[in-house]
């Protein structure tokens, strides 16, 4: 199954938990909370970034865990401090808060949707480029394809990736989709 982060119009479904978000982890009146998560829903563009799959997700997490001295991701989970990795098939990190803001796990109607700030997650993703020995940072081959050639790439044959090469790929599509949201103050998501 593939898995693509978006940067951009948020979908209505996650409207009611980054609501609830930004009311309890950055104290945002009510009012105030909705007016902001509206103009996020409202935003007219979206950009998409190819995260692979959720196995290269899943691996990239693994390798976070291992740096911590833990088994898995769903170690993790319960006892890691990298609190705004993408642990949750419906994840959204906002422009707002500072890395200290408290992510949360809210439960929407149809699942669990993580929410927490860019600048958490930013944190955590510079922590662990800093323990790898997989030299997390490098742009991957074909990366800049897949920005600039959305529709070609959707359509193309990948070659398969080394552990190493999903790992990059991986921390690099999220690292990259911080730096674009946070510069056009909308909301990355996955899901």
């Amino acid at each position: 199954m593939s898995h693509s982060l978006a940067i951009g119009r948020l979908p209505e479904p996650l409207l009611p938990a980054v609501t609830l978000w930004l009311q309890q982890a950055l104290s945002i009146p009510s009012i105030r909370a909705r007016s902001i998560g509206q103009s996020w829903a409202d935003y007219s563009e979206q950009v998409d970034i190819d995260a692979l799959n959720l196995a290269s997700v899943e691996l990239f997490l693994d390798h976070a865990a291992s740096l911590e001295g833990l088994r898995n991701s769903a170690e993790a989970i319960e006892a890691g401090k990298w609190r705004n990795l993408p642990y949750w098939i419906e994840s959204v990190w906002v422009p707002l808060g500072s890395s200290g803001a408290e992510p949360q796990v809210l439960n929407a109607d149809y699942a669990p949707i993580f929410v927490g700030s860019i600048a958490g997650l930013v944190e955590n993703l510079r922590t662990i480029a800093s323990l790898s020995r997989y030299e997390l940072g490098t742009k991957p081959e074909q990366f800049d394809f897949m920005i600039n050639h959305p529709r070609e790439w959707a359509h193309m044959e990948v070659p398969p990736l080394d552990h190493k090469a999903t790992i990059q790929w991986v921390w690099f599509t999220f690292m990259e989709g911080a730096r674009v949201a946070q510069q056009v103050q909308q909301p990355l998501f996955s899901g």
